[in-house]
């Protein structure tokens, strides 16, 4: 009988589980500001329009088993009042195909916010358990920010039962596709060995399960593969009329319909511990609890037929030999506030990137449909794309790439293309990423949205979709190279958001893989070396060099610093500081491969060191003379040689071992054989180690050139003033030739005023300029539009402005004005119309930018919405200030108004406004652009002044303007002079006589006419731009 107890009191004990508890520590220290300035990945944020951004510490625990959670508490042992530097407002989040009315403001709050201390979600993924959720460590409370030190606890139990069974043989990869398909698919499984392959076609699995609708057979079979433990992945070999999606309609917007609401996904394709409630094929989501973990590796390819299947065979084969490392970032600017690059810039600093990058940026003004195909056909590494789309297009700066340019892509090695605009994705249309996949001659894989995307104004980098995309590329970078897996990652990274029913929640529906679930992205390419030098100690240098076949990082620690930076071909000499550190770590980064080598440096070592403090290379005819200055804390012998480069530098042969003291300089002489490479080097042995010099400075590189045209308009036998701007960003004195002349160009700025007299016959006359240093020579070559019709266009490294007809620019029209006779408009003077295919700019004239002035126009903007554009900016020296970008129809004209003070940067900088209107090449075109009332922000700049020549020659009518004043000389005895604003109003009327008149001018900087009427003549018509 005591036996019988014995046992019962086991068997008792083992179906019995005990509570266990997990406590989350908050501890005292305040991060509220340094969260609010940078997007920490720790923090849940709570953005709700008109409310208080606040951030909320996340937290995760995993478990091998199911369980079950009893209570959960949060000890408060204090809360303090905190002073913060910013209480940011929040934002709704849009769709990126909406824009906002105009910035929030903060409500006055007297409840607390958030309201909840904590929230705790559970889901499941590959049979593990995941407990997450936020503590609010912050919050708002009558207009005062609190912090909350203390714990939060959960008490639960864990079942002792797993969801799914461990595998005991080989994984399983399932490949589902049209039945008549499925023999050409042997060839991808015979480059996968890894795993055992089946290959079933839609029908066998629909035969097995008859009364389910096609999504759910599907899912019911992978999932039976799943359960077993038996499946790695599923391949979707079809589009939607092959291998139907699961649709969801998540509602969270009274600003799109339900039908725009409803989503294509195949996430339940993959999310396979927890069965959803379908109603056909769709989910109604009311924001009840969803599994968020994808259990398997997933892809879609959205094939049709056997050459589909090979074209997608042979990209699978190329992206196993990857060797361009080089990413490219595109970005857009979502609305006039909110600039995609940011999120670029975002994951460039924070993951961070090592890689060689590549930005096509609006705001850089090198963003268009061309420069993206043109550098995707370059093969880069992967693609980041931050913008607006449809299914058919792609916003790439102030144009759109289409899905038919796609299809003419020539990148000899495929691409994995990330894009965070609406519908790239849209799989159930004829979309953007089915073409990029099946693009016959390049293209790759794609990750995209099938409905909107979603990002949040003002929040530049910070929406849904950016950050998304921010955790993939460093769960990419860091964790996996598979991008299936890497998705799957970034959204167990948002448990916590996706669990609530919002914009997270609609994008991990949206966001899908088209590609191959099994690649393994990497770059196979050979492995730069590192040689060290000797390092030096006591106010010492450590000193080496990289020799480096494209690209790397190499980083520095000691005891007490840490050292970074990242090399090239063209740089790769290291030398810095360090302290009396008996240990120094060194990391090289290649690629994916992390390296750690420890050296030492003993004490007796420390003695007996040289290093490099300085070197230059000087040309003298066809003598090459590099100046070494090295230092050294030990006098003695040392093995200096430097090497010569074949076909190119014959060294002059001399000592090899010098007797250095604590700084000597050293010379060698090679003679030019060849041109020399601005970016090569010379190979030096130092101490039986060898360093690369770059004797190239690049001059391209580091040198910002610009030439700008005093007026607008000129024909030939006009004298053309130039303002011809420098910026040498090096040390050394550079030489600038043209027009037969030499300027030097020092360090820094550099201002340089010619002229010259146009001669000859064309509309274009080609400007050629010469920049020399002593070892290099750099051309920069602009085109000057010969035409009285054509505006000029500000030449900043960049090609002549285009236009089909010299009838269609920018000019005067009495059609119609805000508040005088006239505007500016911009299409043909014989119609109230524009042409296909057009690209046409107007420049104000050069002001001082103040910025406690306001600045403005009115417009008038009737195009194509969507695909021509009204572009706005602010040219000052280098830089290119974005102010607004139009694409309306607007029926009236429009006032827009802005501040100096939001662009400090400006600050005390000659600027001018560029009006450009571009027009795609299509077949609908509308009334154009006109521009009015134009207020400039700052004192308008001194000018030559404006001259009329009379019938006789000799005699002329000028106009300058000068600190407020106009300066009048004329050949006639009486006249009456009249100005008129920019719309043609009469402002100012008076008359005058021959001898010299000043006329006081208090009005606004700006655009104004002046008309003279005299006895012999009427004047009229003309501009004066007043400077």
């Amino acid at each position: 009988m005591k036996k019988l107890y014995i046992l019962l009191i086991i068997f008792i004990l083992s179906v019995l589980t005990f509570a266990e508890r997990i406590e989350i520590p908050i501890d005292d220290k305040n991060i509220f500001d340094a969260t609010i300035f940078e997007y920490n990945g720790s923090y849940f944020y709570h953005i709700q329009k008109s409310y208080p951004v606040i951030p909320s510490l996340k937290f995760k625990r995993v478990f091998d088993n199911d369980i079950e959670i009893d209570s959960v508490y949060m000890v408060k042992e204090k809360i303090t009042k905190i002073k913060v530097s910013n209480i940011l407002v929040g934002e709704d989040p849009l769709p990126k195909e909406f824009k906002p009315t105009e910035r929030s403001k903060l409500k006055k709050l007297s409840e607390k916010f958030p309201t909840k201390d904590y929230k705790i979600f559970k889901t499941y993924y590959k049979g593990k358990t995941i407990i997450s959720g936020y503590l609010c460590n912050y919050f708002y409370e009558n207009c005062e920010i609190f912090k909350v030190t203390g714990k939060l606890v959960i008490e639960y139990r864990e079942k002792n039962k797993k969801v799914v069974e461990d595998c005991k043989g080989i994984k399983k990869f399932l490949i589902i596709t049209d039945d008549s398909l499925k023999s050409f698919w042997n060839d991808y499984v015979d480059l996968n060995r890894t795993f055992s392959f089946d290959i079933k076609g839609v029908n066998e699995i629909y035969s097995i399960y008859p009364s389910m609708t096609k999504p759910q057979a599907i899912r019911e079979y992978i999932k039976s593969l799943y359960l077993s433990g038996s499946l790695e992945g599923v391949l979707l070999g079809g589009d939607v009329s092959t291998i139907p999606p699961f649709y969801v309609q998540l509602i969270i917007t009274p600003q799109l319909s339900s039908s725009e609401q409803t989503i294509p996904t195949d996430k339940f394709f993959a999310c396979l511990d927890k069965d959803p409630n379908f109603v056909n094929d769709t989910f109604f989501d009311d924001g009840s609890d969803i599994d968020v973990g994808m259990d398997i590796l997933l892809g879609r390819v959205p094939v049709r037929n056997g050459d589909d299947i090979l074209n997608f065979i042979r990209k699978v084969k190329n992206f196993e030999n990857v060797t361009n490392d080089t990413l490219l970032f595109v970005a857009s600017y979502l609305d006039d506030n909110t600039d995609g690059s940011q999120n670029c810039e975002n994951i460039i600093k924070n993951v961070p990137i090592f890689n060689p990058t590549v930005k096509l940026y609006e705001r850089y003004n090198n963003l268009s449909s061309y420069t993206l195909i043109e550098n995707i056909n370059k093969s880069p590494f992967l693609i980041s794309h931050d913008g607006h789309g449809n299914y058919s297009v792609i916003q790439t700066g102030i144009d759109y790439t289409t899905r038919e340019n796609f299809d003419t892509l020539k990148n000899s090695k495929p691409v994995l293309f990330y894009s965070i605009s609406c519908f790239s994705a849209a799989y159930d249309y004829d979309c953007v990423a089915k073409h990029f996949i099946l693009s016959p001659n390049g293209g790759g894989y794609y990750i995209g949205n099938s409905r909107y995307g979603w990002y949040t104004p003002y929040f530049s980098g910070f929406g849904t979709g950016d950050l998304y995309n921010y955790t993939f590329f460093k769960k990419f970078f860091n964790e996996s190279n598979n991008p299936s897996e890497v998705l799957s990652k970034t959204f167990l990274e948002f448990i916590d958001e996706i669990k609530l029913k919002n914009d997270w929640r609609w994008q991990f529906f949206t966001l899908n893989y088209f590609g191959d679930p099994l690649l393994n992205l990497k770059v196979n390419k050979e492995n730069s070396t590192i040689k060290l030098v000797e390092p030096v100690y006591k106010n010492g240098y450590l000193n080496f060099s990289v020799k480096v076949k494209d690209s790397c990082l190499v980083k520095i620690e000691g005891n007490t610093f840490s050292i970074d930076t990242l090399f090239y071909k063209d740089k790769n000499v290291f030398c810095c500081k360090i302290d009396d550190s008996d240990t120094i770590k060194l990391f090289l980064r290649i690629n994916e491969s992390l390296t750690l080598d420890t050296f030492i440096l003993p004490k007796e070592s420390t003695q007996k060191s040289v290093y490099i403090s300085d070197y230059n290379f000087t040309l003298l005819n066809d003598t090459l003379i590099l100046n070494l200055s090295l230092k050294t804390d030990s006098s003695d012998f040392y093995n200096i040689k430097v090497n010569g480069i074949l076909d190119t530098l014959l060294l002059l042969e001399n000592d090899t071992i010098f007797y250095l003291e604590s700084d000597t300089t050293i010379k060698f002489k090679f003679i030019k054989e060849s041109e020399l490479d601005n970016i090569s080097s010379v190979p030096l042995v130092l101490n039986d180690n060898i360093v690369y010099l770059q004797y190239g400075k690049n001059l391209y590189r580091n040198l910002n050139v610009s030439v700008m045209p005093e007026k607008q308009h000129y024909d030939y036998g006009d004298l053309v003033k130039l303002n011809i701007t420098a910026k040498n960003l090096l040390s050394d004195t550079l030489q600038l030739l043209f027009n037969s002349k030499s300027y030097p160009l020092i360090k820094g700025d550099n201002t340089i005023l010619d002229s010259f007299l146009l001669t000859g016959q064309g509309s274009v006359e080609s400007l050629k300029l010469e920049v020399l240093s002593d070892l290099e020579r750099v051309d920069f070559v602009y085109l000057l539009n010969i035409n009285e019709n054509l505006s000029f266009q500000n030449f900043d490294n960049s090609p002549t402005l285009k236009i089909d007809s010299s009838t269609a620019f920018f000019h005067l029209s009495t059609v119609r004005s805000v508040s005088g006779s006239y505007s500016l408009f911009s299409g043909y003077k014989s119609s109230e119309t524009y042409p296909p295919n057009y690209l046409t700019s107007f420049y104000s004239d050069t002001f001082v930018f103040d910025t406690t002035s306001i600045f403005g126009f009115s417009a008038f903007v009737d195009i194509e919405p969507g695909m021509d554009y009204f572009v706005v900016r602010i040219l000052s020296d280098s830089l290119k200030v974005p102010i607004i970008t139009l694409s309306d129809r607007l029926t009236d004209f429009k006032s827009y108004i802005f501040n100096g003070s939001n662009y400090r940067i400006l600050q005390g900088k000659k600027s001018l406004l560029q009006f450009s209107f571009y027009s795609e090449d299509d077949n609908v075109q509308y009334k154009g652009v006109y521009i009015d009332d134009l207020v400039l922000p700052g004192d308008i700049v001194n000018n030559s002044g404006f001259c009329v020549k009379d019938i006789n020659k000799e005699q002329k009518f000028e106009v300058s303007y000068n600190n407020g004043t106009i300066l009048i000389s004329s050949p006639f005895d009486e006249y009456t002079l009249k100005v008129y604003d920019i719309s043609g109003k009469l402002i100012f009327k008076n008359d005058f006589k021959r001898n010299k008149n000043i006329l006081k001018f208090s009005n606004p900087s700006g655009i104004y006419f002046i008309k003279v009427e005299s006895k012999e003549k009427i004047l009229k018509g003309k501009i004066l731009i007043l400077k």
